[in-house]
C-alpha cells in the first residue's frame, strides 16, 4: 500500500482515520466523510494535494496556528483551492501580522464562510492585537 495514491473511505462509517494512514507517502487525493479525528502524523502526508471530507473534521489539536513548527498559519498561504467553510481557531497563538498576512485569504475567493476564533475574552487590552491580526489575514 505504500504506493497508493488514492483513497475513497467516505462510504464506510469509518469515524477515525487509523494511524497507518500517515505511513502513506504517496497519497495524492483522500476521500472521507463524517470522520472526527485524524492521526497526529496527518502532516506527513507531504504529497496529499486533494483531501475531500464531508461533515465537521476536528483538526483544532494539531492546526492551531502557531503552536508548533509544522502547522503554521502561514502554510495556508500554498493551500490555492480552498473551498466551502473554513474555521481557524487559536489566532491568539498568532505571531504578528506578517504571519496573519502569509496565509494569504485574500486571495482565496472559493471561501463560501470563515470563521475566526480566538480563545480568550476580547478586552481593552487585546483588541488593538486582535485587529491587527484580522487586517493581517484580510478576509477576501
Amino acid at each position: 500500500m505504500k504506493h497508493l495514491r488514492y483513497l475513497d473511505i467516505s462510504k464506510t462509517g469509518i469515524t477515525t482515520l487509523p494511524d497507518f494512514i500517515t505511513k502513506l507517502y504517496n497519497l495524492i487525493i483522500l476521500r472521507v466523510a463524517d470522520i472526527e479525528k485524524i492521526p497526529k502524523g496527518f502532516v506527513n502526508l507531504t504529497n496529499l494535494r486533494h483531501f475531500y471530507f464531508n461533515g465537521i473534521l476536528d483538526i483544532h489539536e494539531y492546526l492551531l496556528p502557531g503552536t508548533y513548527q509544522g502547522c503554521q498559519i502561514e502554510e495556508l498561504g500554498c493551500l490555492h483551492n480552498l473551498r466551502g467553510e473554513i474555521e481557524i481557531c487559536g489566532l491568539q497563538n498568532l505571531s504578528s501580522y506578517k504571519s496573519a498576512t502569509k496565509a494569504n485569504l485574500f486571495g482565496k475567493s472559493n471561501i463560501q464562510s470563515l470563521k475566526l476564533v480566538w480563545e480568550w475574552e476580547a478586552t481593552a487590552e487585546n483588541m488593538g492585537y486582535n485587529t491587527d491580526v484580522v487586517e493581517g489575514l484580510r478576509p477576501h
